[in-house]
């Protein structure tokens, strides 16, 4: 094996260690949020039944607070008004890419207009 291959082999090596370790980790972050909300939750009934909106403890403060959050439930009510009260800046600059390809594809390959199309080429590695 000459000295270029060796390098591969160990570079393919460690990309294949560090991508496992990688979803280990992400695993580990899924596991740890499941289990934060659901002392969060524990902690909020302890405020609620206490009637307080926070505890201090030798270990940190645990408070409520208000987060909120926009959801479309009528899509089309939801444009229309967007686009009768020229409220576009609403709306995300962003397009669907599975969309667009499938126009592409019915159009022959052609972009919509102010669309902007590239590829890149990156390595992938299969573990053996």
């Amino acid at each position: 094996m000459s000295k270029k291959e060796l390098n591969v082999d160990e570079l393919v090596r460690q990309f294949v260690l560090l991508r496992d370790h990688r979803s280990t980790l992400e695993k580990q972050k899924v596991t740890a949020k499941e289990a934060m909300d659901k002392i969060g939750f524990e902690i909020q009934k302890l405020a609620d039944a206490q009637g307080v909106t926070s505890f201090a403890t030798p270990h940190g403060t645990a408070f409520k607070s208000t987060k909120d959050w926009i959801k479309v439930n009528n899509w089309q009510l939801a444009l229309d008004f967007i686009i009768d009260g020229d409220l576009r800046h609403l709306l995300p600059q962003s397009v669907k890419k599975a969309a667009v390809k499938e126009y592409m594809a019915e159009n022959d390959n052609q972009l919509p207009p102010g669309l902007e199309h590239g590829e890149q080429v990156e390595i992938s590695v299969r573990r053996k």
